[in-house]
């Protein structure tokens, strides 16, 4: 596993469980307060799902990279897989 999925896979457990705590037992006063405040069970879960379209972007460039495309079909298939991951981004920024 690499530096950015431990550094993301790290972000999705500081998230959680700060948000868990935030939600149930008290609010953190930290300096990062907008960052990862959490006023409900919903903003937990789209915070949540960023970081893990995120680490599923690192996931498909790391395929990516070793990619190696034999006939046309290929190049078509990766074309569609790459529209799929930045629609996927579009709809997850668009919740905010």
């Amino acid at each position: 596993m690499g530096a950015v999925d431990l550094a993301l896979l790290s972000a999705v457990f500081l998230i959680f469980s700060v948000g868990l705590f935030e939600l149930f037992i008290g609010k953190l006063e930290v300096p990062l307060d907008n960052v990862l405040a959490v006023e409900s069970l919903a903003d937990l879960k789209n915070k949540l799902g960023q970081v893990i379209v995120m680490i599923l972007v690192v996931k498909f460039f790391e395929k990516a990279l070793a990619f190696k495309p034999q006939e046309a079909l290929d190049f078509l298939l990766f074309a569609g897989g790459v529209a799929l991951l930045s629609a996927a981004l579009w709809l997850a920024r668009a919740k905010e």
